[in-house]
C-alpha cells in the first residue's frame, strides 16, 4: 500500500499543480451544482486519486497524445478526474436506490381516510 502511494504521489510539480488546481475547480463545480459542501468534500479525495491513477497510468505506459509533456499532464489529469467522477456517481446512486429500497420496505400501511358523509 505504501509502494502504491508513492507511486501515485511521485509527481513533478507541474503535475501537482495541474492536479490541485482541477481539484479545486471540480469541488467549486460540485458545490455549487449540488448546494452541498460536505457531498462535494466526499467527492475530492476520489477526484484526487483519479487524476493521479491517470497521471501515473499514463506514465508507465508511455501514452502520449502530444509531443509536448504539459499537454499530455492536462489531459491525463482530466481524463483521470473525469473517471473518477463518473464511478463516484454510479456509486452515489447505487447508494441511493438501496437507501430508498430499504426504506420502502419498511414504510407502514396507509389506510384510506374515513368517508364521514356516509350513512
Amino acid at each position: 500500500m505504501h509502494n502504491l502511494f508513492y507511486r501515485l504521489t511521485n509527481v513533478d510539480d507541474y503535475a501537482f499543480w495541474v492536479v490541485v488546481l482541477m481539484i479545486l475547480a471540480a469541488f467549486a463545480l460540485l458545490r455549487s451544482m449540488t448546494q452541498s459542501t460536505v457531498l462535494a468534500l466526499v467527492y475530492t479525495p476520489a477526484l484526487a486519486v483519479g487524476a493521479l491513477a491517470a497521471n501515473y497510468l499514463y506514465r508507465i505506459n508511455y501514452i502520449e497524445l502530444s509531443s509536448n509533456h504539459d499537454a499530455n499532464v492536462v489531459v491525463a489529469s482530466a481524463l483521470g478526474v473525469i473517471l473518477a467522477l463518473m464511478i463516484m456517481l454510479v456509486a452515489t446512486r447505487i447508494a441511493i436506490f438501496m437507501h430508498d429500497r430499504k426504506n420502502r420496505e419498511h414504510q407502514p400501511l396507509l389506510l384510506p381516510p374515513r368517508d364521514h358523509n356516509r350513512a
